[in-house]
């Protein structure tokens, strides 16, 4: 299933993004952003589709683990999700070995972003939820994301949590 739905997907992002090379002629500007809104909104599809395959991956226990060293500046990269929803205030990433397994890292995001409700905590972790359902239309995303983590970070051993 994974090949059907990236194989067309793929050839529209190639196919807009040699547009905007100019790899057929200059594009006026009208014409330019159209293109690039086309190769946008196929770049976010593509993160939907990685999603849902990840979610059925592990669902059906077809999830292989890498044992890898860890890269800590990656992950600080990757942490997107407070950065989304925090316009002003700040954003406080800190890590530390677990002291019950020196094997386990800790990680903690602290933000001083939009909050979520306490009653809604536990929700956010189900699939295709948000704390604030408005929120999917204005930072997109499904409600898949923490879903995988949580997932992910089970599998792994450890826990996740607001």
């Amino acid at each position: 299933m994974s090949h059907e739905l990236r194989t067309p997907l793929n050839s529209i992002l190639g196919f807009s993004e040699l547009l905007l090379l100019g790899v057929s002629g200059e594009l006026d500007e009208l014409v330019q952003n159209d293109v690039q809104l086309i190769h946008n909104s196929g770049q976010h599809l593509l993160v939907i589709i990685n999603d849902v395959l990840d979610i059925s991956k592990i669902e059906a226990g077809m999830i292989e683990l890498v044992q890898q060293p860890l890269d800590v500046h990656q992950i600080v990269h990757d942490v997107q999700a407070a950065t989304k929803f925090t316009h002003e205030g700040q954003i406080t990433i800190m890590a530390r070995y677990s002291d019950e397994d020196p094997d386990m890292v800790h990680f903690s995001v602290v933000d001083t972003g939009i909050g979520i409700p306490h009653d809604k905590q536990q929700e956010i972790f189900e699939q295709f939820h948000q704390a604030d359902m408005s929120n999917m239309r204005q930072y997109g995303g499904v409600g898949l994301g923490l879903t995988i983590c949580q997932q992910l970070i089970q599998i792994h051993g450890g826990t996740i949590g607001v």
